[in-house]
């Protein structure tokens, strides 16, 4: 699938990374994905950031997760239904974001969409 752009804003050199951009650093051809830490190494992050909140394009779904987390275990997949977050060994399955369109690095947690207590 083709990936639509994905904007990176808040505590890190503010840059919208293009669809053609995201198509360029994909792993393979046949494995239309990249890991969010290669995504990251396009923007100076600052010394403070310790999450990111990761949104939906259409704002209806937020998540915020450790930057750690996701330096570590965050692939963007490019689907049918957009950009598709997973954080492999993420601590919960609600960290897996649809449709991702922007990354924004926080110092703190911010309200997001995930519930206090998870199902899984």
């Amino acid at each position: 699938m083709q990936p639509h752009s994905i904007r990176i804003t808040g505590l890190a050199t503010e840059r919208t990374v293009s669809a053609a951009e995201l198509s360029a650093m994909t792993r393979t051809a046949s494995d239309a994905a990249l890991e969010v830490a290669d995504l990251l190494d396009l923007v100076t992050i600052h010394p403070e950031a310790r999450r990111i909140h990761v949104t939906s394009v259409d704002g209806s779904y937020s998540a915020s997760i450790p930057l750690e987390a996701m330096v570590r275990g965050g692939v963007i997949s490019f689907e049918q239904d957009g950009n598709r977050l997973r954080v492999l060994d993420g601590s919960t399955l609600c960290w897996n974001v649809k449709a991702v369109g922007e990354l924004r690095l926080t110092a703190s947690r911010e309200p997001d969409s995930v519930p206090e207590r998870p199902p899984h």
